[in-house]
């Protein structure tokens, strides 16, 4: 009877360790990876594929890759205020391609017919703009979307993140923080947003201006590279201090707008 057990428990437990990881975790923390997103049910009412709908507040955890289908589709599609996206080291991966050689501005990206908001890594409420509020996506990548990289409404914060050859915008958000973040090779504006606080974060070989900002940001320690066209086009209430600014616009005006608070470098010369 207790050899039947200890084989009994064995079966267990090798069966728990050949099933497809759960939805949640022992934490509260919900799981997604690629077979979670294929099969749905991540919150009620995301149906099977892409995009996943997070329908429900809380935190959602990466547990692979995601890899959409094609470049109108898009990855995660938040519909509820309050919810963390941990890409938990993982990528989010479309099949766009804008490429650069590490030295000149990426090439040409092809866009889905429908526009830059079809085809986006992490939607949070391109439908509902200033809506869905207080969510945050942080510490992975998002690449080879068709669209914009990530979108995301007010009180947003976006950290330690690689959004990189996406179609369109890199990032687009209505205000918050972005901080640590790498924006590079998208096929438009490496970031646009208003009322946000950028920090420590590099925007580079993007084919459009670098940052685009409405009112009442602050920009601070950026590197902000090697872009289309303008490095900076902030409104007059943006400051921008110790900030690291070159070889934008083909060599032309690096800044257009905003409000210079401190020191920064445009080329090997404090900026004019």
């Amino acid at each position: 009877m207790q050899r039947s057990c200890l084989r009994y428990t064995c079966l267990l437990i090798a069966f728990a360790a050949s099933a497809p990881m759960t939805a949640v975790a022992v934490d509260g923390v919900s799981l997604i990876d690629q077979n979670r997103a294929i099969a749905g049910n991540v919150t009620p009412g995301d149906t099977p594929g892409f995009p996943v709908s997070i329908n429900s507040p809380g935190i959602y955890k990466l547990a692979s890759n995601l890899i959409v289908p094609n470049s109108s589709t898009t990855a995660i599609q938040i519909n509820v205020d309050n919810v963390t996206i941990d890409l938990n080291g993982f990528a989010i991966l479309g099949p766009n391609v804008c490429a650069t050689d590490g030295f000149t501005v990426a090439l040409p990206c092809t866009l889905p017919s429908s526009g830059p908001f079809v085809g986006m890594g992490i939607d949070g409420g391109t439908g509902t703009p200033a809506a869905i509020r207080n969510t945050r996506v942080l510490n992975g990548t998002i690449e080879g979307m068709g669209g914009i990289g990530i979108f995301l409404n007010v009180n947003s914060r976006i950290e330690k993140m690689n959004v990189s050859s996406n179609g369109s915008y890199g990032v687009y958000t209505l205000g918050g923080v972005i901080l640590d973040t790498l924006v590079r090779a998208n096929g438009n504006i490496g970031i646009v947003t208003t009322g946000a606080v950028i920090t420590g974060s590099r925007t580079i070989f993007n084919r459009g201006y670098g940052i685009q900002t409405g009112n009442a940001s602050l920009l601070n320690g950026n590197i902000i590279q090697t872009n289309l066209s303008y490095g900076l086009v902030l409104t007059g209430t943006t400051r921008y201090t110790d900030n690291v600014i070159g070889d934008n616009n083909a060599g032309g005006p690096q800044i257009s707008g905003g409000t210079q608070a401190g020191v920064n470098t445009c080329g090997t010369a404090a900026c004019p």
